[in-house]
């Protein structure tokens, strides 16, 4: 869960960044402030500095302007403190309830069982219930059934389908797919992109919010010497096309066949969902 602790600190920086535009500007507005009289007999906005003079500025609209100005400047000012000082708070004391840090915190006796155990596939803590999402959603699935420039490995190379057909690779993608099928994550499986003269194919792409592309690769034989020479070269490739992990770029690793369920559904619900 970690993309909400970013957006927490995205959020403190702004309130921060307001709160020291604000205050430079009020210290440039006059000083004291104004009052309001209504005795039956006149009605007057009333000038009250700090030196406890009092002068009748009706006729001073560019007085009256700055001075109600300064004073929505400063209840903005203390309102953001609070708000500060509240998302602090929250950064300080967050904490990951993603399924597998939930599974790291507990004991051993827990931990050497399989994640399945305790991972239930309609637990979501992110939906797609809201209308603003939906209709993203509409257009990245226009963009995912464009023609793609696709990776041309042998047929035979494609050896597991998933429930909409799709021929993919292996079983970890295979479950990949019907996990990003269940949250209607639309993506483009095996996309070409070019680096450089490089032809590059990340497993599964996406379409963010802005238009451009987020991209995921599993690599699943990180306990292979010749297997992780060639990530850190493909690796090294994104990289100079500036594709960089946590940014436009998703890594999730593995030592063997086996997928971590819990860890893809939290990869999808909490860095890629939030982005579309």
């Amino acid at each position: 869960m970690e993309n909400y602790k970013d957006q927490l600190k995205e959020m403190l920086a702004f309130f921060i960044d307001c709160q020291k535009k604000y205050t430079t500007e009020l210290q440039k507005l006059p000083q004291g402030g104004m009052r309001y009289i209504d005795d039956g007999k006149r009605k007057q906005h009333i000038w009250v500095n700090h030196e406890k003079r009092r002068l009748g500025i009706n006729k001073r609209p560019d007085l009256i302007n700055q001075l109600a100005r300064k004073e929505f400047l400063r209840r903005t000012i203390k309102e953001l403190d609070v708000n500060i000082q509240a998302i602090q708070y929250a950064i300080d004391h967050y904490r990951d309830i993603s399924p597998q840090a939930i599974i790291n915190s507990m004991t051993r006796a827990y931990k050497r069982l399989p994640g399945e155990l305790f991972f239930r596939p309609d637990e979501m803590l992110f939906t797609t219930a809201d209308e603003d999402l939906k209709s993203r959603l509409e257009r990245h699935r226009a963009w995912a059934e464009e023609p793609y420039e696709k990776n041309d490995y042998p047929f035979g190379e494609y050896s597991q389908y998933t429930s909409r057909g799709l021929h993919v690779r292996s079983n970890r993608e295979l479950v990949i797919s019907e996990l990003l099928y269940k949250y209607e994550v639309p993506f483009r499986y095996d996309q070409i992109i070019h680096v450089g003269r490089n032809r590059l194919s990340p497993d599964f792409s996406f379409e963010m919010a802005d238009g451009d592309e987020l991209y995921m690769e599993y690599c699943g034989m990180m306990d292979n010497q010749k297997y992780v020479a060639q990530f850190f070269n493909k690796r090294r490739l994104y990289e100079q096309a500036g594709i960089f992990e946590w940014d436009n770029m998703i890594y999730a690793f593995s030592n063997g066949p086996q997928v971590n369920v819990a860890e893809i559904d939290a990869i999808i619900r909490t860095r890629i969902l939030p982005r579309l």
